[in-house]
């Protein structure tokens, strides 16, 4: 997550709309599109809800119960939650959290965020980004 000030943005260069064409004057075929969202897997996992804004770096200390109000304004204001996990090995995971049908469920985890939490949903990867598909009314509260 990127927060940028909007009077930092400036035009650079602009760029043709015009779809390229060949000699022939005919478009080019276009490359096939990835695949897009890759399935890895259902979990349950152990862990707390937080705003991706502050945890990723906006604030510190941007997680656990000391955020929990910030986290909620932040999640209710539209900041995307993640659900961060503390693994055996001691490393941290963080998932973009979403309903089962990829959703935003900001208004429905409100009452869940920076406290523990057990979730169980499916893992899926894209983009970079792991994310976790999985239905607020059945967290189970630790």
């Amino acid at each position: 997550m990127l927060v940028i000030d909007p009077e930092s943005i400036q035009e650079i260069e602009r760029i043709d709309a015009a779809a390229p064409q060949t000699e022939s004057g005919a478009s080019p075929e276009l490359p096939e599109a990835p695949a897009g969202i890759l399935p890895t897997g259902t979990v349950a996992l152990t862990g707390e809800i937080m705003d991706s804004k502050c945890y990723l770096g906006a604030m510190n200390p941007g997680e656990r119960k000391v955020h929990r109000a910030c986290a909620i304004r932040c999640i209710s204001g539209g900041i995307p939650p993640v659900f961060v996990v503390r693994t055996t090995g001691g490393s941290i995971q963080h998932l973009l959290l979403v309903s089962p049908e990829g959703k935003a469920v900001n208004a429905e985890v409100l009452e869940h965020v920076a406290l523990p939490l057990r979730v169980r949903g499916e893992v899926r990867y894209a983009g970079g980004q792991y994310m976790l598909y999985a239905d607020p009314a059945r967290f189970e509260r630790l």
